[in-house]
């Protein structure tokens, strides 16, 4: 199982930056090296920027949505995605040079970032995840999407994530 490890780095000038990764735990059972979990990088997912909350504005508010079931009904994946990522940097205050909002990605300055928001990371492994979000057999639909949404920082509203959760079961052509 994957999950984030945040590891503190210094530059050549003393300052130090965190930094993100995704790693994995492996058993390694070697008498010569020792039994016990050694964690191996799977992915650099880059220079942490945390913001806390400032504004509690509200997500239909903010894109002056008066109809939920025509908003999904209208929206594809992608754009509800887009307006939530919007919303979230609006409330958290963060600076929307880190969104290129035309193809989806976290950057800054051609380097990868990850935004702490609430209790995950928006980067673009998250933000990834999210957009290509499938359902696969045996799995709890609700339980994987929510953590998806979780692990990205995007705190999504309960009537948004019930009429997109229903969208995502009943035509899957999202």
């Amino acid at each position: 199982m994957a999950y984030f490890r945040v590891k503190n780095i210094k530059n050549k000038k003393g300052k130090i930056y965190p930094y993100a990764y995704l790693v994995e735990n492996k058993w390694k059972g070697n008498k010569k090296k020792g039994k016990g979990a050694r964690q191996k990088v799977k992915a650099y997912l880059g220079r942490v920027y945390a913001y806390n909350i400032a504004d509690d504005a509200d997500f239909f508010s903010f894109h002056q949505i008066d109809d939920i079931n025509e908003y999904i009904k209208n929206r594809e994946m992608r754009g509800i995605i887009r307006d939530l990522i919007e919303w979230e940097f609006s409330r958290h205050n963060v600076d929307s040079v880190f969104f290129n909002r035309d193809n989806l990605k976290i950057n800054y300055k051609t380097k990868d970032v990850a935004i702490k928001m609430n209790e995950g990371y928006l980067c673009n492994y998250t933000l990834s995840k999210l957009i290509n979000f499938k359902i696969r057999d045996g799995e709890e639909v609700g339980f994987e999407l929510a953590k998806t949404f979780v692990d990205a920082g995007l705190d999504v509203p309960k009537e948004l994530f019930i009429k997109l959760f229903e969208k995502i079961t009943n035509d899957m052509n999202y």
